[in-house]
């Protein structure tokens, strides 16, 4: 493995004048020694040559450069870097950037996004300053060889932390609704596969896993593109004899071409190598973070075994000493798992990880807006909300120690309305005779959802003909000029007035007011349809965020 890359640097773009791209900061992964070299080329060949000459402004940020902090390690933990990090971004002076990471970088990344303290805890910046990131070769859910890297030096922080099965992996995969969406940053992941095992060839980088590389449960098989490269260059006794996968040599690189393509806006990169679905390895197999928890809410101090039940792989899981049971190149399917004398679902998907909490009594698993899904997990004060999960019948709600008012209940779901929390991260629990559960869920001021008219939050529009309150229809569509209605939730309290685009152009919006109980009506003037088209599109933005697409029905 590379070694030392110490220093930050900032390179001008001298040739091709990218004004509309954000800079590019690269990120290397771990070093086993760090000898104070600022050079990037250590981890990434010639990558940030090429980019400078290609036009764009490159930084470095080398987590050698960081110093221990007060957690008495002799090196920073990983939380630690991510301040340091988020600090460097603070400090570049411009709004957004882009991210190229290796690794641990992509670890870093991660946890910046998160906000995970060295202290423990989350506080997750309200500006994650990235546009796109790309991680390359992240152990996500940990690494296969971390002893033999270090000679069998297992007492290092960082080390420990990328584990597989490491209380700091579980929390970094579970921070959010117990997922990690990366706060909608737009991302892809770069996984090598010419490292070798006895029961799994091609299944690594001789470092990480491809299930580990993989984030293909937070992006989609797609999303996910793999290599014929190792973690490093040549790792002998790792098993993985070839080229690093981040180690550019030339603009041919398919690493450095699935990069710029990829930051470009490009869908080259999408033809490069194969993705999750095509992969032999990934196609079929996918791996699992699990941890008990008990009625209470709380982690199981003594979980003991978790034993997979009908699976073609039978057996127990591994366990990691801080409590976290993992498993790799598991068969996609439908199976169960036995922990602490209870029997569990156990869903494995083909392509990455999950992380799965499995416990008795209620438990939560997604707190979903009223009027759609959304491709965020951030929630907004005062939204309608249904709380999905198992045994939730006669439960009570509180989001960060505040009573939330129960609107329907079943044993699958609770409607409730957040209250009007400040924005971050808050704790939202459900309680019955059963126990306790609680996830955090993220609140941002203001993340729009439109109703649509049978609720499903796709196709037509939620939309009243606001002189006589009569349904827009096809039959009764709106007309150019006309006051239309439409209804949201998800705006915030003091509810905001978003951004309503009609056919990716603002409508005249005339105001908004207080509906239903978490919903606000929004009152606006109809365009007039595009040319040959019958329905309009429409989406509302309101500050980083934008609502799920409806059509309106609209005369010509």
């Amino acid at each position: 493995m590379k070694l030392g890359l110490p220093g930050l640097i900032a390179c001008a773009a001298p040739l091709l004048a990218q004004a509309t791209l954000p800079p590019v900061v690269l990120l290397n992964g771990y070093q086993a020694t760090c000898n104070g070299s600022s050079d990037s080329s250590a981890t990434f060949g010639s990558m940030q040559a090429l980019l400078v000459e290609a036009g764009w402004q490159v930084y470095f940020f080398d987590n050698c450069s960081v110093q221990p902090g007060t957690t008495g390690s002799a090196r920073p933990d990983i939380e630690e870097l991510a301040q340091a990090f988020g600090n460097f971004l603070a400090g570049l002076g411009v709004p957004q950037v882009d991210v190229v990471a290796h690794s641990m970088g992509g670890l870093i990344v991660r946890a910046w996004l998160a906000g995970k303290q060295p202290q423990g805890g989350f506080s997750p910046p309200a500006n994650v300053m990235i546009r796109k990131a790309v991680f390359i070769a992240t152990p996500n859910t940990g690494a296969l060889a971390i002893a033999g890297l270090l000679g069998g030096n297992v007492t290092d922080s960082q080390a420990v932390e990328m584990f597989a099965g490491s209380s700091f992996l579980w929390d970094l995969a579970t921070w959010n609704q117990r997922q990690d969406d990366l706060r909608g940053v737009d991302a892809l992941s770069i996984a090598g596969n010419l490292g070798e095992s006895s029961n799994a060839p091609h299944s690594n980088d001789g470092v990480v896993s491809l299930t580990s590389a993989s984030l293909a449960a937070t992006l989609g098989a797609s999303r996910v593109r793999v290599l014929p490269y190792c973690h490093a260059d040549n790792l002998p006794s790792l098993l993985c004899i070839g080229p690093g996968i981040a180690d550019v040599t030339g603009p041919d690189h398919p690493t450095y071409q699935i990069v710029t393509s990829f930051l470009l806006g490009g869908t080259d990169w999408q033809t490069i190598g194969s993705d999750a679905s095509a992969d032999p390895v990934l196609s079929q197999y996918g791996g699992v973070l699990l941890a008990a928890y008990g009625s209470s809410g709380n982690p199981v101090a003594n979980p003991g075994t978790a034993v997979v039940m009908n699976a073609p792989q039978q057996g127990d899981l591994a366990r990691n000493t801080e409590g976290t049971f993992f498993g790799d190149y598991l068969p996609a399917g439908q199976y169960q798992v036995r922990v602490n004398g209870d029997t569990y679902p156990l869903p494995v998907a083909a392509g990455g990880h999950v992380a799965l909490e499995v416990k008795p009594g209620p438990e939560i698993a997604l707190v979903a807006p009223a009027a759609a899904n959304l491709p965020t997990l951030s929630r907004a004060p005062g939204m309608l909300v249904a709380i999905y999960g198992s045994n939730l019948d006669g439960a009570s709600v509180t989001v960060g120690g505040i009573a939330a008012p129960v609107l329907y209940q079943s044993a699958s779901q609770i409607n409730t309305i957040l209250p009007a929390e400040s924005p971050g991260l808050v704790p939202l629990s459900v309680s019955n005779a059963m126990g306790q559960d609680i996830v955090n869920v993220l609140l941002a001021p203001a993340v729009p959802a439109m109703f649509s008219a049978d609720g499903s939050g796709t196709g037509a529009a939620l939309a009243l003909h606001t002189a006589d309150s009569l349904p827009v229809s096809a039959s009764n569509p709106a007309q150019p000029g006309e006051t239309i209605s439409i209804f949201l939730t998800g705006l915030g309290v003091p509810a905001q007035t978003p951004v309503l685009q009609a056919d990716g152009a603002p409508a005249e919006v005339l105001g908004i007011s207080a509906g239903a109980a978490g919903v606000t009506e929004l009152d606006f003037i109809a365009p007039q349809p595009a040319a040959g088209s019958s329905s309009i599109q429409l989406q509302a933005i309101a500050g980083n965020f934008s609502s799920n697409v409806l059509t309106l029905d609209g005369a010509p």
